[in-house]
């Protein structure tokens, strides 16, 4: 976060270029979405399984591409270095892991990262430059491809929750939503982050639905693939993942028992062994997160920061700034509080989201009503990661990025809504064509 807000800090304004890319890329984005939808409209009615291959693949292929469109158009004009002044952090570490793969010179880091596990992200990038050189592009195109096979796991887990109605829109909206677009078309770690994320609820509910050793370990290595990413999403995702396969059904608690029990042991040799998450517990206080919120806040050239002056150093202080700062990061940057251009790229996103907001908690309702037990886990994993956040950040900036790390479950529960409510809307119709009948069972 620290090297986030510093180069935000220090990067200039986008000025009319901006504005181009963001139109662009999001005339883009609506223009292949909806020839997708109907391009499914006239293959449906068909087998059912033949009709889900070629969804996923049209929304893989039709996300790629957009992902693709976006990257080339954000580096023709320089703009991927102002959107995400942090991808020469990754690169130069990556450049690094390539050189010392190829035996040129030792294995150095940035000092940050030294002695850290984060490094999944520069092994990876590193790996990529070892095999086709130093060539950023190729590690773009590596994370448009991420970006968009992470609506495999999310028609998965939407399919499970509501059928193929909630998971149709719900792929569409995760694959093409402007942020969660955005950010898998640049040399960053928030693509792969999402995806696995999105491997870690989908190995749960596998596991939740019948144990078995390879699917334990499957959502073990999922969990240590997200510790070499981000270890404090490490921790809040292995804490879910273990209370979500304790909740078990009525009258069957020993199987949920032995599943959670094993997940709990799992997790724990992985903290062990690999040391994950334990310098974020030792450090885990509110004293620390009001420090880390300061700073965020602190940062006043790129015109994002907001409440610097708020302290959540103490528990009472903390509940009574809660509130707030979920709203700021769920709904920020507000459309009237739009200073520089890059807050413009944060536009499309909140208004998308207000405008699926009503669908998003009819979602939420409908799982917590019919399916609460398989959706425990997305459920937590949405709180405790906007709870976090909601407390330690105040920079626009920073909350428009970290927040596609819910935005993809959110359009999970947008998907129920969505079929929820057209289930409600046949229901309905049904009942107005219906014939009326008489007393005497005779239509009047």
């Amino acid at each position: 976060m620290h090297d986030i807000l510093l180069a935000w800090s220090e990067a200039g304004d986008t000025g009319p270029l901006s504005a181009l890319a963001l139109a662009g890329f999001t005339l883009f984005a609506l223009a292949v979405v909806l020839a997708v939808w109907r391009t499914l409209r006239a293959t449906a009615g068909g087998d059912p399984q033949k009709d889900r291959r070629l969804f996923l693949l049209l929304v893989i292929v039709a996300g790629f591409a957009v992902r693709v469109a976006v990257a080339a158009l954000f580096r023709m004009n320089d703009q991927n270095t102002v959107i995400a002044p942090d991808e020469e952090t990754f690169d130069g570490n990556a450049a690094l892991f390539a050189g010392w793969l190829r035996g040129e010179q030792p294995l150095r880091l940035s000092p940050r990262y030294l002695r850290s596990s984060q490094v999944g992200y520069f092994y990876f990038v590193g790996f990529l430059y070892y095999l086709f050189g130093h060539e950023p592009f190729v590690a773009v195109l590596a994370n448009c491809l991420i970006g968009a096979v992470t609506a495999l796991p999310v028609y998965r887990i939407a399919e499970r929750l509501g059928g193929q109605a909630a998971a149709r829109p719900a792929t569409v909206l995760a694959t093409f939503f402007p942020s969660v677009l955005l950010w898998s078309a640049l040399l960053i770690r928030d693509s792969l982050v999402v995806f696995v994320l999105m491997l870690i609820v989908d190995a749960q509910m596998r596991l939740a639905e019948r144990f078995g050793l390879l699917r334990l370990l499957r959502l073990g290595l999922c969990l240590i693939l997200l510790g070499t990413l981000r270890q404090y999403l490490f921790l809040l995702m292995a804490l879910s993942a273990a209370v979500s396969l304790l909740v078990g059904r009525a009258g069957r608690i020993g199987p949920a028992l032995l599943k959670g029990v094993a997940a709990i042991l799992l997790i724990a040799v992985i903290m062990r062994v690999a040391g994950f998450g334990l310098w974020e517990m030792e450090r885990a206080s509110l004293a620390d997160l009001n420090l880390q919120r300061k700073y965020s806040a602190s940062v006043e050239s790129a015109q994002g920061s907001f409440r610097p002056e708020v302290d959540i150093s103490s528990p009472g202080r903390a509940i009574a700034w809660l509130p707030v700062g979920v709203a700021y990061f769920l709904f920020a940057p507000f459309p009237w509080q739009v200073l520089s251009g890059r807050q413009k790229f944060g536009l499309p996103d909140v208004i998308c989201f207000y405008l699926l907001l009503p669908a998003v908690i009819r979602g939420i309702l409908v799982a917590v009503r019919r399916r609460l037990r398989e959706s425990v886990m997305l459920l937590l994993m949405v709180v405790s990661i906007t709870v976090l956040y909601a407390l330690v950040e105040g920079n626009v900036g920073i909350v428009f990025r970290h927040r596609a790390q819910v935005l993809v479950p959110f359009m999970i529960f947008a998907g129920l809504g969505i079929a929820a409510g057209r289930e409600r809307a046949a229901a309905a119709s049904k009942a107005v064509a219906a014939p009326k009948v008489g007393v005497a069972g005779v239509r009047p």
